[in-house]
C-alpha cells in the first residue's frame, strides 16, 4: 500500500469517533440478535434509549430495520457505547479469535512493522484489525494504531478480490487465517471425523511452518538491525571526526587572524613613534633656522611659544563658550524659531477672531484651544522680553504701508508726504525688506491715491469731506462688529468709482454692471444687519423698492430733477431712521452727499473699501 492510499491518509485525519460508521455496521451484522439483547438488557442506559416508543428488546425486533437503524445512531452519537460494544465484540467468538492467536503468535513489534502488508494481502483485514483492539495486547503503540484503522472507512469496505497483491502472502493468508462465515449445509454436518482430523493436520502442519518462518525473519530482522547499528556507529565516528576538523581549521583560522592584528598593531605604533620623532626633529630644524637666520634668541622663542599657547587656549574658551551657548539655545530656544512661533500664533489668533466673527455654530475644540493659544502668547512674549501689539489685518510693512496710504486724509496731506512713501517702498525692494512685487503693488496704491487728491482739488463742487466722521478703506477689520450695521450704497456712484465693475459696464453696458453688482452684494448680505442699494430711475414713473425678506432693499428712484435722484432717496431714507439710530454706513464718492448725510452715520465707507469687500483681487 502506498503512502497516498486511503487507509494511511484517514490514519493520518482520524474521524473524531472511535470506530467509523463502515466498522459499525460490520460489527452489527457479525454480532448475533440474541448477544445484542442480551447486551441490551444488561446495561440500563442503552435499554432506556432504544426502549422509547414501547419497543420490546426481543431477538426478533432487536433484527428489524428500524431497531438496527436506531442502534446504529445511538451508537455514533454515544462513543462510549460504541468502546463497549467493541470490548464486547472481543469477549465473543468470531471470525477474529483466529487471528487474535495470530497476533500472539506474531508479537506486537512485528505486527507495527508489518502491518501495511497484512492489510494488503488479506482478502478481509477486518478480523485482523478487531483482533488488534483486544485488551489482551498491553502494547499502546498496538492499541493507538487499532484505533487509528477503526477510523479509517476505505478499511471496513468489502474489496474486490482482483484488488489483492499477487504475493505468496495472499496463499499464505488464505490458508492460515479463517474465510468469512458460509451456511453450512446438512452434507458439511454428516462428513466423517476423518476427514475433519486430516483437516486439522494440515492445519496444524501449516502453524509449523509459519512459525518456523517467522523465526527466521525474526533472525534476519537481528542481524539486519545489528547491521544497521554498526553502519549508524561508523556515521557517528564520521561526524566526530569531521566536527573535530572543522573546529581545528576554526581555531587555526583564529589564531591567523589575530597574528595578522598583532602585527599590525606593531607596524603601527612604530608608525607612530616615527612620525612623533620626525616631528621633534623637523621643530628642532625650525628652532634651529629661525635662531640663525631671524636673529631670535631661545628666550624669544620662548615668548612666542607662550603667546601661541595663549592663544590656543583663548581659542579653546571660545570654542567651549559656544558649544555651551548651543547647549543653551537648545535647552531654552531661539529667538528666531520663538518669534516665528510668535508671529504664527498671532495669525491664528486673527484667524479665529474673523471665523467667530462670522460664525453661527462655534466648535467646542476650538473654544477649549483659544485659552491654551492666548497662555502660549503670554508665555512666548515673556521669554522674548518683547511687548507686540496684537496682530492685525495689516500687520507687516506693505499691509502698515497700504493702511497708512488709505487712512490719508488726502485734503491734509501734501505733495511730499505721498514723494516719502515712494521713495520708503523703493528702498525696502531695493533691501529685500519686502518683495518686488509687493513693492509694485504699493507704488499702484500711492499712484491712485495721488489720483484722487488731483480729482478733489481740481473738482468745481465743494467736496471737502466730513472731519467729524471716520472714514473706512477696510471692512475686514470691522468684521466682528458690522452685523449691527445698516450699509447704505449709492449704486450707481459705486459702481462707476470701481475698476471692476466699471470695466463691465464698459464692455456689456450699465444694466449688466449693476447686476453683477448686485449679486456679488447678495452673496455677502450675512454680514450686515441691513442693506440699502439706492439706484437712480432712468423713467419719470420708475419709483420702485424690492425687498428680499432677508435684510436686502433695493431702490429705484424716480428721475424727479436732472441728478440726484438716488442722493435724495438716501437723505430721506436716513432722515426717517429713529433719532439717536446712528449704526449706519454710508457708501458713496459723492462728497457732498456725505456731507449732507454726515448727521445720521457712523462712518464712511469708500468705494475701494467696498470692491475689496465685495469683490476681492484673486
Amino acid at each position: 500500500m502506498t503512502p497516498s492510499s486511503p487507509a494511511l491518509s484517514a490514519a493520518k485525519n482520524p474521524s473524531p469517533r472511535p470506530i467509523c460508521p463502515a466498522a459499525l455496521d460490520w460489527l452489527l451484522t457479525q454480532l448475533s440478535a440474541t448477544t445484542l439483547c442480551e447486551a441490551i438488557k444488561s446495561r440500563p442506559l442503552w435499554n432506556a434509549q432504544l426502549s422509547k416508543g414501547g419497543f420490546q428488546m426481543t431477538p426478533q425486533t432487536i433484527s428489524t430495520p428500524a431497531m438496527r437503524d436506531r442502534l446504529r445512531k445511538s451508537m455514533l452519537r454515544n462513543p462510549a457505547w460504541t468502546d463497549e460494544l467493541l470490548q464486547l465484540a472481543c469477549t465473543q467468538k468470531g471470525p477474529w479469535n483466529s487471528c487474535c492467536e495470530l497476533l500472539e503468535l506474531f508479537g506486537p513489534e512485528w505486527i507495527l512493522d508489518n502491518w501495511r502488508l497484512l492489510l494488503e494481502t488479506l482478502p478481509d483485514p477486518r478480523p485482523f484489525i478487531l483482533a488488534m483492539t483486544s485488551p489482551n495486547f498491553e502494547a499502546s503503540k498496538l492499541a493507538r494504531l487499532a484505533q487509528r484503522l477503526c477510523r479509517c472507512p476505505s478499511v471496513w469496505e468489502d474489496r474486490d478480490p482482483e484488488d489483492l497483491a499477487e504475493n505468496p502472502w495472499v496463499d499464505f493468508a488464505k490458508t492460515v487465517l479463517p474465510m468469512e462465515k458460509t451456511p453450512r449445509t446438512r452434507d458439511d454436518n454428516t462428513a466423517s471425523s476423518e476427514e475433519r482430523g486430516q483437516a486439522q493436520a494440515e492445519t496444524d502442519q501449516n502453524r509449523e511452518k509459519l512459525k518456523h518462518q517467522i523465526r527466521e525473519l525474526k533472525n534476519q530482522t537481528k542481524e539486519l538491525t545489528k547491521a544497521l547499528e554498526q553502519e549508524r556507529a561508523k556515521t557517528r565516528e564520521l561526524d566526530h571526526d569531521l566536527r573535530e576538523q572543522r573546529y581545528l581549521q576554526e581555531e587555526a583560522r583564529q589564531t591567523a587572524a589575530q597574528a595578522i592584528k598583532d602585527t599590525a598593531e606593531q607596524h603601527q605604533q612604530e608608525l607612530t613613534r616615527r612620525e612623533d620623532e620626525f616631528e621633534r626633529r623637523l621643530e628642532q630644524e625650525i628652532q634651529a633656522f629661525k635662531q640663525q637666520f631671524l636673529g631670535l634668541t631661545p628666550d624669544d622663542l620662548e615668548q612666542i611659544q607662550k603667546r601661541r599657547v595663549n592663544h590656543d587656549s583663548l581659542l579653546q574658551q571660545v570654542e567651549a563658550a559656544i558649544e555651551n551657548q548651543l547647549r543653551l539655545n537648545e535647552k531654552h530656544g531661539r529667538r528666531s524659531l520663538l518669534e516665528d512661533e510668535l508671529d504664527r500664533l498671532e495669525k491664528a489668533e486673527e484667524r479665529i477672531n474673523t471665523l467667530l466673527a462670522d460664525s453661527i455654530v462655534v466648535d467646542e475644540e476650538l473654544r477649549k484651544l483659544i485659552p491654551e493659544l492666548k497662555q502660549r502668547h503670554e508665555e512666548l512674549s515673556d521669554l522674548l522680553s518683547i511687548s507686540r501689539p496684537a496682530y492685525q489685518p495689516a500687520y507687516g510693512l506693505p499691509q502698515l504701508i497700504t493702511a497708512k496710504l488709505k487712512s490719508t486724509n488726502l485734503t491734509a496731506a501734501d505733495d511730499d508726504f505721498f514723494q516719502h512713501f515712494q521713495d520708503l517702498i523703493r528702498l525696502a525692494a531695493k533691501l529685500e525688506i519686502i518683495p518686488q512685487a509687493e513693492a509694485d503693488g504699493l507704488d499702484k496704491t500711492v499712484a491712485s491715491r495721488i489720483q484722487q487728491k488731483h480729482l478733489l482739488e481740481h473738482s468745481s463742487l465743494d467736496k471737502t469731506p466730513p472731519k467729524d466722521k471716520r472714514e473706512i478703506w477696510s471692512i475686514m477689520p470691522f468684521l466682528a462688529e458690522v452685523r449691527q450695521k445698516t450699509l447704505v450704497i449709492d449704486g450707481y456712484n459705486a459702481i462707476k468709482c470701481s475698476k471692476y465693475w466699471a470695466n463691465i459696464e464698459q464692455k456689456y453696458g450699465l444694466d449688466q454692471a449693476r447686476k453683477n453688482f448686485l449679486d456679488a452684494c447678495k452673496r455677502k448680505r450675512r454680514f450686515f444687519r441691513e442693506w440699502m442699494i439706492v439706484f437712480d430711475g432712468n423713467d419719470p414713473l420708475l419709483d420702485n423698492v424690492e425687498k428680499d425678506g432677508e435684510g436686502m432693499t433695493i431702490a429705484f428712484a424716480a428721475q424727479k430733477s436732472d441728478a440726484h435722484n438716488a442722493d435724495d432717496f438716501i437723505l430721506r431714507y436716513l432722515r426717517r431712521l429713529p433719532p439717536g439710530d446712528h449704526q449706519v454706513w454710508l457708501v458713496t464718492g459723492d462728497y457732498g452727499l456725505r456731507r449732507e448725510a454726515e448727521p445720521f452715520c457712523q462712518a464712511f465707507v469708500t468705494t475701494e473699501a467696498l470692491e475689496d469687500f465685495l469683490h476681492p483681487d484673486p
